[in-house]
């Protein structure tokens, strides 16, 4: 049985002519169901002695192998990040 590794295609990542969206954030919010993750990315925008109130602006959703593989890029780039910046 041959196990030669499959040839790898390049990617070409193409952006919007109007520019990309930057959004910030500081808040996120998750749901899931079985088939997918949904991360809400939002901006605290009010502290009140009650309650904070944070605008949501942003959803993204993705199969659950693309949230592991977002993990594990996460992950190292922090585990980088520290070791140059500590913890």
């Amino acid at each position: 049985m041959d196990e030669s590794p499959k040839p790898t295609k390049q990617i070409e990542y193409r952006h919007p002519a109007e520019g990309m969206l930057r959004i910030y954030s500081n808040n996120v919010a998750m749901a899931s169901t079985s088939f997918d993750v949904r991360l809400l990315f939002g901006e605290v925008a009010e502290i009140r002695e009650d309650k904070v109130i944070v605008d949501q602006t942003v959803q993204v959703t993705m199969t659950w192998l693309e949230a592991k593989i977002v993990a594990d890029f996460l992950r190292v780039n922090i585990e980088d990040h520290e070791s140059l910046n500590g913890p």
